[in-house]
């Protein structure tokens, strides 16, 4: 799987931020790191969810493998802060020891709350905002680790771009009504599931193409 940096909006972005992708790095991302002192007591409660990547979210939050960042609210004062496009809102890398760590940006709902003298006392998480952080870190996590098992899974992969299609459709077809012409709508789809197998599960044409015509919600036709 394309990691989002090396998508068109991701290459986009940067290529017209380019200080944003200085910022990219685990040594300057960790600068930016919510100490996990702040929002660890929702582990407990949040134990008794049933979701299917709670558990691995919480085990790998617990080792230090999914960390929550807030760069336009620093911890330290001292450090500059940079806001992140919301878009981009995990990151993995791979650590000394070959493992991966993944940092979610959490800037929307992590704010510090401080003092009158300036330190932070606490932060606007809630027990929510760290189940959805900690399972889109998982999510991340899973997807850089699994990469080439996930990649040659077709299944998995057709499922995903049907998925994103669906979401993809239904905003398009708020913002340019066309859901009444069933031709248009087919070949919107069609477009949306290409569009994720090319961009984001990294396949060529000549790849995506067979695994497309597979996805339930595609019509064969629109490809004639």
């Amino acid at each position: 799987m394309n990691k989002m940096s090396q998508t068109i909006v991701g290459t986009t972005a940067l290529k017209a931020m380019p200080s944003l992708a200085s910022m990219i790095r685990p040594e300057v991302l960790d600068k930016y790191v919510i100490p996990d002192t702040y929002y660890n007591v929702y582990y407990r409660t949040l134990t008794s969810k049933k979701h299917v990547l709670l558990g691995p979210a919480l085990a790998l939050a617990k080792s230090g493998r999914i960390k929550l960042f807030n760069s336009s609210d620093p911890l330290d004062p001292k450090h500059k802060a940079i806001a992140f496009p919301n878009y981009f809102s995990v990151f993995v890398f791979k650590d000394a020891k070959g493992d991966y760590v993944a940092y979610v940006n959490a800037a929307a709902k992590a704010g510090y709350r401080r003092d009158k003298a300036g330190e932070a006392i606490g932060t606007s998480l809630d027990e929510n905002a760290v189940h959805l952080y900690l399972t889109m870190g998982a999510a991340a996590y899973i997807l850089a680790s699994k990469d080439k098992e996930l990649t040659n899974n077709t299944k998995f992969v057709s499922m995903c771009a049907e998925m994103h299609a669906k979401l993809l459709n239904i905003c398009v077809d708020t913002l340019y009504p066309i859901s009444g012409d069933l031709r248009k709508f087919n070949i919107l789809n069609f477009l949306s599931v290409m569009y994720f197998l090319q961009c984001h599960a990294g396949y060529t044409v000549d790849q995506a193409l067979p695994v497309a015509l597979k996805v339930r919600t595609v019509d064969p036709v629109v490809v004639k």
